[in-house]
This record gives structure tokens, sequence and C-alpha cells, in this order.
């Protein structure tokens, strides 16, 4: 099995280093300027753009990081899910440490982890209140399309608080889920047949059938920053969530387990990958009295 894995992979990596190549590199001056980084889940900032949060501490930049979610649903069947809440934060806190995040720059809005979407305007108002008070050049959220409900809700806070902040600044959208399809990730086998087999096996497919990373991410994504100096300090960041990472207890399912291992390395290729979106024109801030008329 791992004779068959190694030239796989090396054609994976082969692909991405072909995609990448075609991406505008992202220089110096970009890596300056100041940013707001949204996560859906503690470990999103790490996965999608841990790299390019360390170029930029290294350039001077000051960089606010909000989690969106108390990722409290992960192994929610195996622990409690307000103990598990807590001991996420701990470990996004502890990761935004090791990228270089000051702790008075790191926020955490609490929403419930796989119900983002319901609280989509109350969240756009409180990012758009950080937008507004720090005046990032840019705005990292995953991409558009990343296919996981909170993932995709995130994209939507940020356009909307960019929106309702008045700002001029860029949507930088970096993939975590999207990466979860073929040739990226094995697919899953049906075997030992089963019901939960033939799914998994059908929703992967389908899956692949619908995204535009399976046929080529070449068009996708615009930019590409170069984290090969750094990807030992990513490596350390995303060892920070443990209950992401190691295997608390026998059955403890961790990252490693995705895609039979597969899924990782789609954030350690040497390069981070986004799709940029140019700064909407400035207008004047809205407020949520004017979205509501002028009622509290």
């Amino acid at each position: 099995m791992c004779a068959e894995r190694r030239p796989i992979e090396a054609v994976r990596q082969w692909r991405f280093d072909r995609i990448a190549r075609r991406c505008q590199p992202v220089g110096a001056a970009e890596l300056a300027r100041p940013a707001v980084v949204l996560a859906p889940h503690y470990d999103d900032e790490t996965l999608g753009c841990g790299g390019t949060i360390l170029l930029k501490r290294r350039h001077g930049a000051a960089v606010s990081l909000v989690f969106m979610t108390d990722g409290s649903t992960s192994h929610a069947a195996m622990t409690r899910p307000e103990l598990l809440a807590r001991v996420r934060r701990r470990e996004g806190r502890e990761a935004a440490r090791r990228l270089g995040i000051p702790a008075d720059d790191v926020t955490c809005l609490e929403y419930p982890d796989g119900r983002l979407h319901e609280f989509t305007a109350a969240a756009a108002e409180q990012v758009a209140e950080l937008l507004r008070d720090v005046r990032p050049a840019a705005i990292y959220a995953p991409w558009r399309s990343d296919g996981h409900p909170d993932h995709d809700a995130t994209f939507a806070i940020a356009v909307r608080a960019r929106e309702l902040a008045g700002i001029d600044a860029a949507t930088w959208e970096y993939p975590v889920w999207a990466w979860n399809v073929w040739p990226w990730m094995r697919g899953p086998t049906p075997w030992p047949p089963s019901r939960a087999a033939a799914r998994d096996c059908a929703r992967f497919w389908a899956r692949t059938a619908r995204s535009s990373l399976a046929r080529s991410p070449g068009p996708v994504f615009t930019h590409a920053v170069d984290i090969r100096d750094v990807v030992a300090g990513k490596e350390a960041a995303l060892a920070a969530h443990r209950s992401q990472t190691s295997r608390l207890r026998p059955g403890w399912p961790v990252l490693a387990d995705v895609g039979g291992g597969t899924f990782l390395p789609c954030f350690f290729r040497g390069r981070e990958l986004f799709r940029q979106a140019a700064p909407a024109p400035s207008r004047p801030a809205i407020s949520q009295r004017s979205l509501t008329g002028g009622r509290a």
C-alpha cells in the first residue's frame, strides 16, 4: 500500500506545483499589510493560511484572528460538547500564540458549531465592528465554495461585514474542505460493505463531480504564498490543536485519518493558495440602527 501511495502523492505534488506557478506570487509588500483572519473552527486558521499568518507577522503586519464557532461537535459522540468547546478554545489561543498573534488580537465568537448560518446577521455585525476598529487591508475567509456549512457561512459573513464596515479591503479566500475531492484525496472504499460505507463513497464522488477543484484549481485561485520557510512553524501551530491531531483515547478520530491520510498533505505542499476578491468601492459604514429603520 505504501509503495502505491508514494507515486500518487508525487503526482499530486506535481499537479499542485503546476497550479501554484500559474498564480501570482505574493510578495513582501502584501505580506506587510494588516489583516483580519476569520476561521470557522479552531484549526482552520492554521490549515488554510497559517503559513501566511507567520510570514505576515515576520514582516511586521498586524493580524487579528476571529474564531467563529465553539468547535463543540467535532467529537461530540466521545465527550461532552461543553468540555470540548473549552478545550478547543484553549487550543485555538495557543495556536494563535504560536502563529505570532497577540492574545489581545484573538476573538472567540462562540457560535454553535455546525449552525453558524443561523447567526449570520449578528456575526456580520460583530465582525464589522472589528473591521471598523482595526481597518485591515485584507480579510482572510474560507473559499466561497469550500463545501462545509460553517465555512460557507463564514465567507458570507466576511462579505457582509466588509459592506457594513464600509472599508476598502480585499478578501482573500482560502480552501480547507474544498480539497476533500479526488484527485487531491483518496476516495473512501465501500469495503467492508455497509450502508454507511456506500453512503460515504457516494457522497465523496458526488462532491467530486460538482467540484471545480477536481477539474483544475488553476482558474479558481489567483495568488500563491510561498510558505516553505515557515512550514515548521505551521506544523507547530497545528500541533497546538491536540484534540484534532492527537489520538487522546482509542478510537478518537484525528485529522490524519481523513482520506486515509491524504487530507493533511494538502496544507503542507510549500505554498498556500488564495482567491483574491478586489476590495469593494468605498462607501459609508452601515450601522445596525440604519438596518432596522432607526429601531434599536
